[in-house]
């Protein structure tokens, strides 16, 4: 019985005109998406009393610029930081929200001018900060 089930099953799969394709990706004309890195430093910000002079093997965080959303990707678990986007012509923060355990941030800024920007993420344990352009 089993294997007459499964001969129907291979039968249908194959004999019928239906197809299956995956979800696809859709189409804005000739609109091309490019992902803007956004590379972090870690700033020497004075932590607790003492400054934290242990060299950074990997970086807290990667953050990068894609379709008007800023994209922050934690590699390591945090209790809690704030995530801070400041106009650099303006000098005007327009963005400032505290996560708490994150993993992926997603900021979509489609509202924001176009200009120079700068990105902080301050936790207890670091403070890095990153610069891009919205065009």
């Amino acid at each position: 019985m089993k294997n007459a089930t499964l001969l129907l099953i291979l039968l249908a799969t194959f004999c019928c005109k239906t197809e299956i394709y995956s979800q696809n990706i859709p189409s804005y004309g000739n609109i091309e998406f490019s992902k803007q890195d956004i590379p972090l430093k870690e700033d020497d910000t004075d932590f607790e009393g003492g400054i934290a002079r242990t060299p950074v093997l990997q970086s807290f965080a990667t953050a990068f610029l894609l379709r008007k959303n800023v994209y922050v990707d934690f590699n390591y678990p945090i209790n809690e930081v704030t995530v801070s986007i400041i106009n650099k012509n303006m000098e005007k923060c327009t963005h400032s929200i505290t996560y708490c355990q994150p993993n992926t941030i997603i900021i979509d800024i489609s509202m924001e001018e176009n200009g120079e920007y700068q990105i902080r993420l301050d936790s207890s344990s670091f403070s890095l900060s990153g610069e891009f352009r919205i065009d």
